[in-house]
């Protein structure tokens, strides 16, 4: 599709939200499965930070966001447990290990999950291979953390499953926090966003709608959902 298209496409809301569904469908086709999205992920950390987090204004201003909304939550104490998913190079996972009395952090690649060892050297964390699609949920977490993870979940069904593997993982009165990237806005008010769970504001609202969570505290950014939700 040239430029001069896409602008055209662009101008109509319809057309605009049709492209949108067309990308989000491709990229279910893409990176739906297991295998095709460790490979990618592979393949992202053969460079470090390849999405900029250290570098970005924007991405440490969702980290701060984070960081308040879990000390909004535990009332300025530290949580006893905590478990990070998706820890990725460890840039979080330093701002969230003082907040906690033990950390594990864990991520699928390996190369990541090295240098998230080396950053963070001397603090409170632990690190594991892990797999929020095949591995076990660790026992007694009072925190989960799952940032920028479940909108790597492109299937419906393996969504479903992911969010009733964290949900019953935690004790009562245990705390989640997500947070996941946005959708642009032509995108994110669409019927087809819904179905498909797709961007960080769907996917704050589907798991909002679990009787057994409560959300305690939440943020919208231009770049960002940041929720904090309850096991009651």
């Amino acid at each position: 599709m040239t430029n001069a298209v896409r602008r055209l496409f662009g101008k109509i809301p319809f057309a605009r939200s049709l492209y949108g569904f067309f990308l989000a469908y491709r990229q279910t086709v893409r990176l739906g499965s297991a295998e095709s999205m460790n490979q990618w992920m592979d393949e992202s950390f053969q460079k470090q930070d390849p999405w900029n987090y250290t570098g970005d204004a924007e991405e440490q201003k969702r980290f701060a966001i984070a960081v308040k909304l879990l000390q909004q939550a535990s009332h300025q104490s530290q949580f006893e447990n905590a478990f990070e998913i998706g820890c990725a190079e460890g840039i979080f996972t330093q701002k969230l290990a003082p907040l906690c009395k033990r950390l594990v952090a864990s991520d699928i690649c390996p190369s990541a999950l090295e240098r998230a060892q080396n950053r963070c050297a001397g603090a409170n964390a632990k690190f594991m291979i892990w797999d929020l699609r095949s591995s076990p949920m660790p026992e007694d977490m009072d925190l989960i953390v799952v940032m920028d993870v479940l909108e790597l979940f492109f299937r419906r069904p393996d969504l479903r499953k992911a969010k009733e593997k964290l949900v019953s993982a935690m004790p009562p009165n245990g705390f989640l926090l997500l947070c996941n990237s946005r959708q642009i806005l032509s995108f994110e008010s669409t019927l087809w966003s819904k179905w498909m769970i797709r961007g960080g504001k769907r996917i704050a609202e589907y798991f909002a709608r679990d009787p057994r969570l409560e959300v305690i505290a939440s943020e919208t950014s231009d770049l960002c959902v940041t929720t904090v939700f309850r096991k009651k």
